[in-house]
């Protein structure tokens, strides 16, 4: 049995289905489908897909409420669809669907968002995962931003929090003093 067909993929929900039942992120997903806005250069790129794609585009999107990124990507992609005739997506959850979460996964690695693009008789056209390249490389930038005022602090005063640190974890055991 195929991954995904059109059972299958109608048994997802939709984004306004997912962001209403949302117990975590519903208010920044509803904000975030909001403020996207699709060109119509984009919806024009994209009614292009559609045609090449035999007249339907169906996107698949593993997804947890929770995430972050999730939040960013999923309502930039169901803006996309809802703007765009021919294009449909659902959204499934990560952690209720193993089979997609194996299926999916690049190098033993699952990573969500997961966009899964199909054409009109079910062949996957390929995949979009987690955020744009240009927000990982800002998030690496600032990352090592971080690492290296946490170095420079360690030559201040987070030496003495690991003495002190350090200190605690034996008094709990060996009393103080």
């Amino acid at each position: 049995m195929a991954l995904m067909d059109e059972g299958r993929f109608l048994s997802g929900r939709t984004f306004a289905e997912y962001a209403a039942a949302s117990q975590v992120a519903g208010d920044a997903l509803r904000a975030n489908h909001g403020g996207t806005a699709i060109s119509p250069a984009t919806a024009s790129t994209f009614a292009g897909f559609v045609r090449r794609a035999g007249g339907r585009l169906n996107v698949v999107v593993v997804s947890e409420e929770w995430c972050p990124d999730c939040q960013d990507n999923l309502p930039v992609l169901a803006k996309l669809a809802d703007t765009v005739p021919g294009m449909a997506l659902r959204v499934f959850g990560r952690d209720a669907s193993p089979d997609m979460v194996q299926a999916y996964s690049v190098e033993g690695k699952f990573r969500i968002p997961t966009a899964v693009f199909y054409d009109s008789g079910w062949r996957e056209l390929g995949r979009w995962i987690e955020r744009p390249a240009k927000a990982t490389q800002l998030l690496e930038k600032a990352a090592t931003e971080v690492r290296k005022a946490v170095r420079e602090q360690y030559r201040n005063e987070l030496r003495g929090e690991t003495l002190r640190e350090v200190a605690d974890v034996l008094a709990k055991k060996l009393g103080s003093g």
